[in-house]
């Protein structure tokens, strides 16, 4: 179990015991909205992640052809589109060449830019007021540009050989860049567009969830397997149990690290909203939005591009790769997901400074 799990579970029960004794700690609430997630979470994930699986078992020859065809794994084209929880992780692991380079695509690349492009994006634009969205594009333009950086050190660790990492970096380098002048030159068209995008994979997932349901009452109609259901319910399950510790852990650092969040947003020059934000998107950067308006400009700039790379490391997707990769793979996401986000913030630091 990766040592980082581990921490958040023993939060979990600390959330589990307040909320046994009536919650005395003012912890059980934590607890709670953690516990709210599950079914959101077994609605957006569950039938995408049977019915890719079950879908993709039969077409080993169509994907060994479009390798063939493509002058990088076709793994890629999945990662820049899809979060980990969403289908990322289950199609590229299918479809790519390599071990390695299934858990590059499925792993790190779904996790920040399929992520960004089919769930961050999509939220943050729903629930930001016109006024902020022209900031938070802004920023998250910075945690485009330095995302290479940490895809490149987490494949590495992953142990793919430099150039077949390069050849991979590739076409993601040359997707950042036309996406990052499209959010420039073009934003209402690129907003809209991407607001279609993860609308149409919310919705396909929630099509597929009613297939999924309906086969398991109609056993006549359904395609999936019983051990693959309850495989996704089991990565629902301890997705949910996660997130818990994750919103305990962030309830006791608000609670009792008032000092250190001060002295962060001293140091970034920036106010304690702002502090606030880095800190809870560690765990959700959807937690994160509705400080978004309280947070000066600067920190609305920092937290909009650390929100690339840097979100949901420490929360519910981090119980997803838990889940479905080795120890190393997850100190790998971490370090991807923490190098990219650092230095998105490092860069506007230096530059908004």
């Amino acid at each position: 179990m990766n040592l980082f799990i581990a921490i958040l579970l023993v939060f979990a029960l600390a959330g589990l015991c307040d909320k046994i004794f009536g919650g005395r700690w003012h912890l059980a609430s934590a607890f709670d909205q953690g516990l709210n997630t599950m079914g959101s979470l077994c609605l957006s994930m569950s039938g995408i992640y049977c019915i890719a699986i079950t879908f993709l078992n039969g077409q080993t020859a169509l994907f060994q052809r479009l390798n063939e065809i493509l002058p990088f794994d076709a793994s890629i084209l999945s990662g820049v589109l899809l979060a980990p929880d969403m289908g990322g992780f289950a199609i590229a692991g299918k479809i790519a060449a390599s071990p390695e380079l299934g858990m590059f695509s499925g792993l790190l690349l779904s996790s920040t830019l399929g992520c960004l492009l089919s769930f961050v994006l999509p939220i943050a634009l729903g629930v930001l007021k016109e006024a902020e969205t022209s900031l938070f594009m802004n920023g998250v333009l910075f945690g485009i540009l330095t995302l290479p950086l940490g895809l490149f050190v987490g494949g590495w660790m992953l142990g793919l050989y430099i150039p077949v990492l390069i050849i991979h970096l590739c076409p993601v380098i040359l997707l950042c860049l036309i996406l990052a002048f499209a959010l420039k030159l073009a934003p209402k068209f690129c907003l809209k567009a991407l607001t279609i995008l993860g609308l149409s994979i919310r919705i396909l997932g929630l099509l597929l969830f009613a297939y999924l349901a309906a086969g398991i009452f109609f056993p006549q109609i359904s395609v999936v397997e019983d051990t693959l259901l309850l495989e996704a319910l089991v990565i629902v399950l301890k997705i949910t149990v996660v997130v818990c510790g994750s919103m305990v852990a962030v309830q006791l650092a608000l609670t009792h690290c008032k000092g250190i969040l001060r002295r962060t947003a001293d140091v970034l020059h920036v106010n304690e909203y702002a502090a606030i934000g880095l800190f809870i998107s560690l765990a959700t950067s959807i937690s994160m939005l509705p400080l978004y308006e309280k947070m000066d400009r600067r920190g609305k700039l920092l937290n909009a591009a650390f929100s690339v790379s840097g979100a949901f490391c420490l929360g519910g997707q981090l119980a997803f790769v838990s889940s479905v990769a080795d120890s190393s793979s997850v100190t790998a996401y971490l370090v991807c997901k923490l190098v990219g986000g650092i230095a998105a913030v490092l860069v506007l630091y230096r530059r908004d400074g």
